[in-house]
């Protein structure tokens, strides 16, 4: 029976930022062109959504977005110049297409976001917002509002020196939002004077923070000269230190592409290099198109007699109870989650029950082989008739002819459907959506790109699976996991529950996991090595008694109990073949199994979670000493992001690397 889950919806999310003093006889230039780059973006986003007409410029990937029309979410400080003059420019398109006249947005919808460094009164009363008339239409206008914990002291007369403390609130406030800010946008738009020398959480700054995560930049120069009045998009600090790289009549063009890549190229998802150029798309595979069918449109899991021999074997070699996942799920990633992991659950299950069918098949086959032998040489004593035997012989190669075809369908089967190598990306897919549950908490929708072995077969394999996140990601709405306001449509995020939530909920849970793992996969190591030394050293055993045999009989010695034990030497045959084979076939375990490998890989992960949850606990502390006194510079989601994002970044290079190592087919045994 299938299940259908949701499609992302087409989500693009633009920040704004830029200056705040802009001449009055520039404010209708700023505003003409802020109105035709959102024109440019919606134009595309609707190009781009499952309903648009079919264009051969159009990657076949978007066609698995949702039907509902895109959604352009925009981003804002709502500070008086480039702020007020982008959303207002934005309400202006938004009439526009529901009159008609004039570049609108057309079909796409338009979200509003204001991300505010502390509660909205004070950033209004202390700040350097002046319009502030403005600043409350266009507050009141935004589907959500996102207050983050900075102390906005009121700024000083310019005839005082502000104290120290005061400097920092001020600073850390505001760099807090531009964070922020940057962690819910994949576009960002800034216009500013490219001379003007930037503050700390300013334009200049923000732009560069932007590059260095790979979020594409539109700038508009806002400069007196009209000869200056253009467009510029900005992808790398080169470009950022002459602010005219693609700028000039083609510049649509320019930032139209650079909406394609962010929301339709699959290869630009892992946070790499795109291999999409201007003029070309890049069609899905066949795999690529049934894992998204699959995960989108496939039946429900049911679980294998592969998956049940799978599940059999690690029960046995468990160490102590399973703990339940402490995960604290947020609405917007659970099911996606789910479904990751329920997909990678079973698919692994296929591919160790197949394996471990094959070798243990491969010994039944050795088995009857050498048993073949021995009742050949058992037929010669006349033990049957000539037909009984005959008969036996054909069932006996009809069982091994059986055996042997059951292992080359068994493995073609795992291969074909690619059993492994779902698995390896359902995982890699679920353990990068439950790093979801927790970045959120600190005001954080970007995830970490992964940093290991971008080049491997198995990561350019998966830049579909990391489109597919990067999709769920963009539509989830900007104030997942903060908590909600008294306000109507007002968040904020809680530093100190964050973190402790991190701590207690994520890195004590992966923790858990990882030496359960760990113990586990030695368990099964140690139990390995042990049972290929003892049949090791009964095959030495045996090979020698049978030596001692022939000897004592060639020696003629004429002794009844070794005339006895000559004629079951054959016997002694049968084990001395069958008891390597069982050998080879359990070293093959361990090592299809990578047994010590992961053991010694999750032991390790357990000493760097460890570490990180001690650094956690200090975290906790120092927000709480801070709290306490009348010095606390505010803004403490500043360091519980970081911390949140360096967790992140461990568990996504783990498992890209595992994904790589761990990504290999069936062997016909």
């Amino acid at each position: 029976m299938a299940r259908s889950y949701g499609k992302p919806s087409l989500v693009l999310r633009v920040g704004v930022v830029g200056a705040i003093a802009v001449a009055d006889d520039q404010r209708a230039s700023l505003h003409a062109r802020l109105a035709e780059v959102f024109h440019v973006l919606a134009a595309q986003l609707q190009k781009l959504s499952p309903g648009a007409e079919p264009s051969s410029d159009v990657p076949g990937i978007a066609s698995w977005y949702a039907e509902p029309g895109p959604v352009l979410r925009v981003l804002s400080g709502l500070a008086d110049g480039t702020d007020q003059i982008a959303l207002e420019a934005l309400v202006d398109l938004e009439s526009s297409a529901l009159s008609d006249t004039g570049p609108s947005l057309g079909h796409t919808r338009l979200e509003l976001v204001a991300v505010l460094p502390s509660d909205a009164s004070s950033y209004r009363d202390n700040s350097e917002v002046r319009n502030k008339a403005t600043f409350d239409t266009l507050l009141q206008r935004c589907d959500s509002v996102i207050e983050l914990d900075g102390d906005c002291a009121p700024r000083p007369p310019e005839s005082e020196q502000p104290d120290p403390l005061t400097r920092e609130r001020r600073e850390r406030a505001f760099r807090v939002q531009a964070t922020v800010l940057l962690r819910q946008c994949d576009l960002l738009i800034a216009a500013a004077d490219p001379g003007a020398e930037g503050g700390i959480g300013g334009t200049r700054a923000t732009m560069a923070d932007a590059l260095d995560l790979g979020i594409p930049v539109i700038f508009l120069p806002c400069t007196p000269r009209q000869d200056d009045a253009g467009v510029s998009l900005i992808g790398s600090m080169t470009d950022l230190e002459k602010t005219s790289a693609c700028s000039g009549a083609h510049w649509h063009e320019h930032v139209a592409n650079a909406v394609t890549r962010i929301l339709a190229d699959p290869s630009a998802a892992r946070g790499g290099a795109s291999s999409r150029t201007d003029d070309a798309t890049v069609a899905l595979s066949p795999d690529e198109r049934r894992l998204l069918g699959e995960f989108f449109d496939g039946p429900t899991i049911e679980t294998s007699v592969r998956a049940r021999i799978s599940a059999w074997v690690e029960r046995r070699f468990a160490h102590g109870p399973v703990k339940t996942s402490a995960d604290v799920p947020l609405d917007a990633f659970q099911s996606y989650r789910e479904r990751a992991r329920a997909l990678s659950t079973y698919y692994t299950g296929l591919y160790r029950g197949a394996f471990l069918v094959n070798y243990v098949l491969a010994v039944i086959a050795v088995i009857l082989a050498v048993f073949t032998l021995v009742y050949l040489i058992a037929l010669t004593h006349g033990v049957a008739s000539a037909r009984t035997g005959l008969t036996v012989l054909i069932a006996l190669a009809v069982a091994k002819f059986s055996v042997l075809v059951i292992i080359l369908l068994n493995t073609r089967q795992g291969n074909r459907e690619a059993w492994n190598a779902r698995a390896v990306d359902y995982r890699y897919l679920a353990e990068r959506l439950r790093t979801f549950y927790y970045l959120p908490l600190a005001a954080s929708l970007r995830p970490a790109p992964p940093r290991a072995a971008a080049y491997a077969a198995a990561a350019l394999r998966q830049s579909v699976v990391d489109w597919l996140f990067q999709a769920i990601v963009r539509q989830a709405p900007p104030h997942t996991g903060l908590r909600q306001a008294a306000q109507p449509r007002v968040f904020s995020p809680d530093a100190l529950h964050g973190s402790g939530t991190i701590r207690t909920n994520w890195l004590q849970t992966q923790i858990d996991y990882h030496r359960a793992t760990s113990r586990t996969q030695l368990a099964m190591h140690h139990w390995i090595e042990a049972w290929v030394q003892r049949l090791n050293v009964s095959v030495i055993a045996i090979v020698t008694v049978d030596l001692a045999i022939l000897a004592a009989v060639v020696a003629g010695a004429d002794v009844p109990w070794i005339r006895a034990a000559h004629e079951y030497s054959p016997i002694l045959v049968f084990f001395a073949a069958v008891l390597p084979a069982i050998v080879a076939a359990l070293n093959s375990i361990g090592f299809q199994a990578e047994c010590l490998r992961i053991a010694e890989r999750s032991a390790t992960m357990v000493r760097i979670l460890e570490r990180r949850r001690a650094a956690c606990e200090q975290l906790e502390s120092r927000i709480t000493t801070a709290r306490g006194g009348s010095a606390d510079p505010g803004a403490w989601t500043l360091e519980t992001l970081e911390f949140a994002e360096s967790c992140a970044q461990i568990v996504t290079d783990e498992v890209a690397e595992w994904s790589v190592l761990y990504s290999r087919d069936l062997r016909e045994v």
